[in-house]
């Protein structure tokens, strides 16, 4: 089990995207401190049926509509590789660069 601590700044917001085969968010713009509680109850690594494509298309859509007040960051994390998500990172590059 890996467990997630923070001990940035309290008014940051931050979500979670988990994803294999098909993607969920668990936590979307949450509280640091609400959001590792939950995902530190749910959070676990295996490998097999990664798709980085759908993950990074959730990542993009969600970052599109946080608050501009914001100083947005990209984090991808995995336990295994993928043959998609190239053409969605690239996506992501170019319509959040000033953002991210």
């Amino acid at each position: 089990m890996t467990k997630v601590y923070y001990s940035g700044y309290h008014n940051d917001v931050v979500s979670f995207v988990i994803y294999e085969g098909r993607v969920q968010t668990e936590v979307r713009q949450k509280p640091v401190k609400e959001a590792l509680e939950k995902i530190n109850s749910i959070l676990k690594f295996h490998g097999g049926m990664t798709e980085f494509g759908i993950a990074i298309s959730k990542s993009m859509e969600i970052l599109l509509e946080t608050p501009d007040k914001y100083d947005m960051k990209f984090l991808f994390l995995s336990d295994g590789d993928s043959n998609t998500g190239n053409p969605e990172i690239e996506r992501l590059g170019r319509e959040l660069r000033p953002k991210v």
